[in-house]
């Protein structure tokens, strides 16, 4: 698994007007170069149906793979520092 972890933070804001992935299509040439699985944590603060939804479709993308969905920013600095140092 990638040592990388990207963090995405959901608060204070609709998610329902989000669309998940965005509308873009990557050109066909380069696709096999196309990033797949990316490990990413979600801080859902707003803790609503939309912002779970939001982070459904964010899982369901082919480009990422939500490994945790937390309610706190420093709960996901930890887990973001132990993968950076190789402990999972």
């Amino acid at each position: 698994m990638a040592a990388g972890l990207y963090l995405i933070e959901v608060k204070g804001h609709p998610a329902s007007g989000l669309h998940w992935p965005p509308d873009c299509e990557y050109p066909r040439p380069y696709v096999a170069e196309v990033v797949r699985d990316v490990p990413v944590a979600v801080v859902d603060q707003e803790g609503s149906s939309a912002s779970r939804d939001l982070i459904r479709r964010i899982d369901a993308t082919d480009s990422t793979a939500v490994v945790a969905a937390l309610s706190a920013l420093p709960d996901a600095q930890v887990l973001f520092i132990a993968r950076l140092a190789g402990v999972e």
